[in-house]
């Protein structure tokens, strides 16, 4: 009976530990979770800007380059045509590759910014209630 009693015992302990967790110990993760979230959400909104930044880039080179590989050949010159229909699909690559990192930056900026409004609720809350709690 013994091993019993001292695996009951053991347990209650722990289980009252946890639900003796202080209103400041919740704050004080609340205000950390919201604090991380912040930092995710400046981080994401940098690289949202960036990635448009390369999309406008990728769209001018692919713009410039189309009108060269037009010109060119307008001139009857292949070899500069040939150039700039390579360069024409490189800028292309690159817009394809920005445009999906702005659709990628874009979901986690905003799912930051969820996180970080949930967040920040919840460490109000812990805030009133370890006022009134002490």
């Amino acid at each position: 009976m013994r091993p019993k009693l001292s695996l009951m015992l053991c347990s209650l302990v722990l289980g009252s530990g946890v639900a003796m967790a202080s209103p400041h110990d919740d704050l004080t993760a609340a205000v950390a979770r919201t604090h991380d979230d912040g930092v995710r959400v400046a981080y994401h909104a940098a690289e949202t800007i960036i990635a448009e930044r390369d999309l406008e880039s990728a769209q001018i080179d692919m713009n410039t380059f189309r009108a060269r590989w037009d010109a060119a050949i307008r001139a009857d010159n292949s070899d500069e045509a040939a150039h700039w229909a390579v360069a024409h699909l490189r800028a292309q690559d690159a817009a394809k590759d920005a445009y999906n990192r702005v659709v990628a930056e874009r979901a986690e900026r905003d799912i930051a910014r969820a996180d970080f409004r949930r967040d920040a609720a919840e460490a109000q809350r812990a805030k009133k209630l370890a006022r009134t709690r002490g």
